[in-house]
């Protein structure tokens, strides 16, 4: 049905409409085959690394970015996100801000990791003790999900890291931005000056951590630790930052061993807004 063009044929074909209709089918044809092989130009390897990394972060697009690395002794995994709601409540540069505040975090995140494991150093011993010449590896997965209130926005981080010891760790890191402005919202921000929010918060969490652990543990609330709850939900800053807006809910965040036992796995507590209106900032009740 087709034959190939000859050259005698282009006396043929000097009109516009032809020569136009050409142009259209190579380039089809050029749009065609593009996506065959444009995702190759996402990886880069150095020739002299042992490592190879994947950034998609570098490809605009609105859905989630990722960032992996795989060496020799160590699996790196991580996601951002390529774009936040603050984008239509705030403007491009609030949107491009958040994301460069939560890419650059899991960036620092992956250098200490890779540094504290010293990969580049490690002895043969080193290598024999760890079992890494059977296979092993170290690991950092960081994975996020987003949630909303009517004032916020905040994107919690999940970390996990295999540094292969008897088990793994968890920890979390949340952002919070203002939907309006763009601003991070830090915990301290959410309450009225002077409101003792850490004394309230912290006689809260106490009251109802016990039975979320004595559930988790699977014993009565009379068996748990609450050395561990008094410790790790003290009125202490440090013991609250991770922390986001669910709707009209204030939730905390505590990683593994902050309140409980390794076993007993990370705890989240809930606490309706309406709880905390005596000492909330009008704009968050």
């Amino acid at each position: 049905m087709f034959r190939a063009l000859r050259w005698g044929d282009m006396e043929h074909l000097k009109s516009p409409l032809v020569i136009v209709l050409i142009l259209l089918v190579v380039g089809e044809g050029l749009y065609i085959t593009y996506p065959s092989w444009s995702p190759l130009l996402s990886v880069f390897t150095r020739p002299s690394e042992t490592a190879t990394s994947t950034d998609e972060g570098s490809v605009s697009a609105i859905g989630p970015k990722s960032i992996e690395e795989n060496g020799k002794y160590y699996d790196i995994s991580t996601s951002y996100p390529g774009e936040t709601p603050l984008k239509k409540t705030a403007g491009a540069l609030a949107d491009q801000r958040a994301v460069s505040a939560i890419k650059g975090f899991e960036q620092n995140t992956i250098e200490s990791f890779k540094e504290n494991g010293n990969f580049a150093n490690l002895t043969a011993e080193d290598i024999k003790i760890q079992g890494l010449d059977q296979g092993r590896k170290y690991t950092l997965t960081i994975d996020y999900k987003l949630y909303t209130s009517p004032m916020t926005i905040s994107y919690v981080l999940d970390i996990y890291e295999d540094t292969l010891g008897a088990h793994g760790n968890g920890f979390y890191r949340t952002f919070t931005f203002d939907s309006a402005t763009g601003a991070g919202v830090l915990f301290g921000d959410l309450f009225t000056p002077n409101s003792d929010y850490l004394g309230k918060i912290s006689s809260l969490a106490r009251a109802k951590l016990p039975a979320i652990i004595a559930k988790a543990e699977g014993v009565s609330i009379s068996q748990v630790d609450m050395q561990a709850i008094n410790d790790g939900a003290s009125a202490d800053g440090d013991n609250f930052q991770s922390f986001y807006l669910d709707g009209k809910t204030l939730v905390i965040l505590f990683p593994p061993y902050q309140v409980a036992a390794y076993a007993a796995g990370p705890q989240t507590l809930r606490i309706p807004l309406s709880d905390l209106k005596a000492i909330l900032k009008t704009k968050y009740q």
